[in-house]
C-alpha cells in the first residue's frame, strides 16, 4: 500500500527509533571526551592566581637583583683606589709596584735626575685578609720644580699611592738649587681573589 506524500512510513519510524539512541550515545561519548578540555571557572581562577604569584616572584627577584647590583657598585667604588695585581708571587707583586712608581717618575720628565726606587716589601695589614700593602723607598735629588712634578705625577697615579714617610732637605751647600727627597711610598693592593669577586677579573697594576 502506497504511503501518501509527506507522511512517514512505519519502516522509517522504526529506523528513527533505532538511530536516535545510537546518535545520542555517540554524542554523549564525544562530549565526555571534549568536556575536560574546556576550562571551568575554578580552573581559570587557579590559573590566574598562579600567574599572579609567578609575576610577584619575578618582580621580587628583579628588585633583589637590582639591589645587589647597587650594593656591588658601591663596593666597586670603595675598592677603586686599591691596586689590583693578578699575580700570587710576592716577588712579582713587589716588582709590579716598583715598576709603576718608576713609570710615574719617568712621566714627570726628570731625565738626568738622580733617583732610586728600591727596597720593595710587602706588609700584611692587621685584621685585613683581602688587602695588603707594598712599600717602596724613593730617593730623588733634583730641583724643587722637578720634585714638584714628581709629587704631581704621584697624585695623578691610577690608584692610590701614599707617602708613609717623606722628607725634603737641601742637598748640599755647593748645589743650592738641588734638594734631596727621601720617602716611602705605600700602595694598598686588593688580593687577586677579592678583585675577581668585586670586578669580575683581576688586572696587573690597575
Amino acid at each position: 500500500m502506497a504511503v501518501p506524500s509527506g507522511r512517514i512510513s512505519r519502516r522509517q519510524w522504526v529506523l528513527i527509533l533505532i538511530l536516535v539512541p545510537v546518535a545520542l550515545l555517540f554524542f554523549r561519548k564525544r562530549v565526555a571526551v571534549l568536556l575536560p578540555a574546556f576550562p571551568t571557572q575554578s580552573m581559570l581562577q587557579e590559573e590566574a592566581a598562579l600567574r599572579e604569584k609567578r609575576e610577584t616572584q619575578v618582580r621580587k627577584l628583579e628588585e633583589r637583583v637590582a639591589l645587589q647590583d647597587e650594593e656591588m657598585a658601591a663596593v666597586r667604588d670603595l675598592a677603586a683606589p686599591f691596586w689590583r695585581i693578578d699575580d700570587r708571587s710576592v716577588a712579582r707583586q713587589k716588582g709590579v709596584i716598583q715598576n709603576e712608581v718608576n713609570k710615574l717618575l719617568a712621566r714627570a720628565n726628570i731625565r738626568g735626575v738622580d733617583y732610586q726606587v728600591m727596597n720593595p716589601k710587602r706588609n700584611e695589614l692587621p685584621g685585613r685578609v683581602h688587602v695588603y700593602e707594598i712599600e717602596v723607598t724613593v730617593n730623588i735629588t733634583a730641583s724643587m720644580r722637578e720634585i714638584g712634578r714628581v709629587l704631581a705625577e704621584i697624585d695623578r697615579a691610577p690608584h692610590l699611592l701614599t707617602w708613609n714617610q717623606c722628607s725634603i732637605a737641601p742637598y748640599n751647600l755647593r748645589e743650592p738649587n738641588k734638594v734631596r727627597l727621601t720617602g716611602t711610598l705605600s700602595a694598598l693592593v686588593l688580593s687577586a681573589d677579592a678583585a675577581e669577586v668585586v670586578f669580575g677579573r683581576t688586572e696587573d697594576a690597575g
